[in-house]
């Protein structure tokens, strides 16, 4: 397969012929969350390093004039996606947002973060890209709401190392308030066996209820912890621009 050229960008951080702003560079750089900047084609004009650590590539690691099948990590499977979703911005010229799931960070570990992507324009009001700004998932559960607690992030971890793998995937629909007869069909498992899980799992959390190990699990955060098997790696649009036509060519 031959090379792809890259374009030779400059470092935009020297140089004063570059559109994007020292100001916008001096946000992004200081910034703690993912930023980044493509042009017209989908090409990155830059990356801070929170982008670069989210994706796991060193911090010298040259982001600029790649596309995002260039970059070695998953998400160049979805570049095709990420392309469409920068047309969308630059047509309708409105903010569009994808929930895109992926190994994130250095520790690899398959996490939800919501990407915020608006039209980028040069001093001259030009649309010449796209700009987007990423910030992991929250999640807000009425339970958050009668505790008075504030949002938390979702888990792919276990937070504890008390239950087994399949325990924890039996605790994730017991949850749900799923009985075991429905867990048990979920997991393709028996009645008995699914009985005989719940057990074990009350055993290890010292409970005796349904209600106790909700309230155990809440304590330990397992409320929050997500199996990565009911997962699907990808990125997800959650809203859209609405005067977006599909059909352009």
């Amino acid at each position: 397969m031959a090379k792809i050229k890259q374009k030779d960008f400059t470092d935009p951080l020297k140089s004063a012929t570059s559109p994007i702003s020292q100001q916008l560079l001096s946000l992004c750089e200081s910034s703690t969350d993912p930023w980044g900047i493509k042009d017209v084609d989908s090409c990155y004009m830059y990356g801070n390093k929170a982008y670069l650590e989210l994706l796991n590539l060193p911090l010298h690691f040259n982001i600029e004039g790649r596309l995002d099948r260039e970059i070695p990590h998953p998400i160049s499977e979805f570049a095709t996606d990420f392309k469409q979703q920068d047309r969308q911005v630059q047509e309708s010229r409105k903010k569009i947002s994808s929930l895109d799931i992926h190994p994130y960070g250095r520790e690899k570990i398959i996490q939800p973060y919501i990407f915020d992507k608006l039209p980028f324009y040069d001093s001259d009001g030009n649309c010449i890209g796209s700009i987007f700004h990423a910030k992991k998932l929250q999640f807000y559960s009425p339970m958050n709401c009668v505790h008075d607690q504030l949002p938390s992030s979702l888990l792919f971890s276990p937070p504890c190392k008390t239950f087994t793998i399949k325990e924890l995937d039996v605790i994730f629909y017991a949850l749900q308030s799923l009985s075991a007869k429905e867990i048990a069909r979920e997991l393709n498992l028996s009645h008995r066996t699914i009985e005989n899980k719940m057990q074990e799992i009350y055993r290890k959390a010292t409970v005796c209820s349904l209600k106790g190990l909700k309230d155990y699990c809440r304590e330990k955060e397992l409320d929050k912890y997500i199996p990565p098997k009911f997962l699907r790696c990808g990125s997800h649009m959650i809203n859209c621009a609405n005067d977006y036509n599909d059909s352009e060519a």
